[in-house]
C-alpha cells in the first residue's frame, strides 16, 4: 500500500504535538508555535505533489462512460456504474475528475430536455450563493409561471436553499408550493431561524427522504420539528433521491388529491335542492 508525501510530512508533526501536550505550563509556548505552523501548511499543495495532472477528456467517450437504453451511465468496456475512487489516496484528484464528468453530463441533460421535451434553455445570473439563485429562479420563473400546483425536489443543499427560499417568500410560496420532497436534506431550520409558521407548513407539506439502511419509506427518527423524515432505501448519499422516487411520485399524487378534494365546495341537502328547482 502506497503512502503519501502528505501522509509521512503530517504524521511526526501530530506526533510530537501529542507529546508536547502532554507537558507542563512551560511547553504550551512550544504548542502556540506548533499551530502556528500548522495553520501555514497549505494541504492542498502538499497533495498537489502526489497527484497527476488535473488533465480529463471532455466527452463521455473520453472518459470511457456512455448511458445504456436504461438510461444508466455505464464503462463501454466493463458495464460498471460510475466509480468515484478511481484512483486510491487521491481524493482531490477522483473529486475534481468527478466534477469534470459531471459538467459533460449536465450537458447531455440539457440536450435531452431540449431535443425530447421541447424545452427552451434560458440562462440565468451566475455572480449569487444557492440561496440566491433559487430565489432568483422563483421571482422570474415560477411565481410567474401558470401553473397553480408546484412541486419541488430538493437534494442536499437544495433544501437548505429552499427553507431560504421559504424564509424571503413565505406567502408566496404556501400559496404556489403544493409539496417539497427533500432527498438528504441539509436544511436545518434552527440555524436558519425559519419561523413556526414554516415549520408547521413543512411538517404538513414536506417529507425528507435521507441516507439509511433501512427499507424504502421506514420512518426514521428526526431531532428537528420540521418534516417528517423516512429512509431513501440506501445510505449513499448519491442515491437518495434516485431510490426515492417512485414514493415521492406518489407523495406528490396524494398531495395532489388532497389539494383538488379540499377546494370542492361541501355538497349539502340544501344545494341538492336549490339544483333540483332550478332545473
Amino acid at each position: 500500500m502506497s503512502i503519501s508525501l502528505s501522509s509521512l510530512i503530517l504524521l511526526p508533526i501530530w506526533i510530537n504535538m501529542a507529546q508536547i501536550q502532554q507537558g507542563g505550563p512551560d511547553e504550551k509556548e512550544k504548542t502556540t508555535a506548533l499551530k502556528d505552523l500548522l495553520s501555514r501548511i497549505d494541504l492542498d499543495e502538499l497533495m498537489k505533489k502526489d497527484e497527476p495532472p488535473l488533465d480529463f477528456p471532455d466527452t463521455l467517450e473520453g472518459f470511457e462512460y456512455a448511458f445504456n437504453e436504461k438510461g444508466q451511465l455505464r464503462h463501454i468496456k466493463t458495464g460498471e456504474p460510475f466509480v468515484f475512487n478511481y484512483r486510491e489516496d487521491l481524493h482531490r484528484w477522483n473529486q475534481k475528475r468527478y466534477e469534470a464528468l459531471g459538467e459533460i453530463i449536465t450537458k447531455y441533460v440539457y440536450e435531452l430536455l431540449e431535443k425530447d421535451c421541447n424545452l427552451k434553455k434560458v440562462s440565468i445570473p451566475e455572480n449569487g450563493s444557492p440561496e440566491e439563485h433559487a430565489i432568483y429562479v422563483w421571482d422570474h420563473f415560477i411565481a410567474q409561471a401558470a401553473a397553480e400546483n408546484v412541486f419541488f425536489v430538493a437534494h442536499s443543499y437544495g433544501g437548505l436553499a429552499f427553507v431560504e427560499l421559504m424564509i424571503q417568500r413565505e406567502a408566496d410560496v404556501k400559496n404556489k408550493v403544493t409539496a417539497v420532497a427533500l432527498t438528504d436534506s441539509v436544511h436545518n431550520v434552527w440555524h436558519q431561524e425559519a419561523g413556526k409558521t414554516i415549520r408547521e407548513w413543512m411538517r404538513e407539506n414536506c417529507c425528507n427522504w435521507v441516507s439509511s439502511s433501512e427499507p424504502l419509506d421506514t420512518s426514521v427518527e428526526s431531532m428537528l420539528p420540521d418534516c417528517p423524515r423516512v429512509s431513501a432505501g440506501t445510505d449513499r448519499h448519491e442515491l437518495t433521491s434516485w431510490k426515492s422516487f417512485p414514493s415521492i411520485f406518489k407523495f406528490f399524487t396524494e398531495a395532489s388529491e388532497a389539494k383538488t378534494s379540499s377546494l370542492k365546495p361541501a355538497v349539502t341537502r340544501r344545494s341538492h335542492r336549490i339544483k333540483h328547482e332550478e332545473l
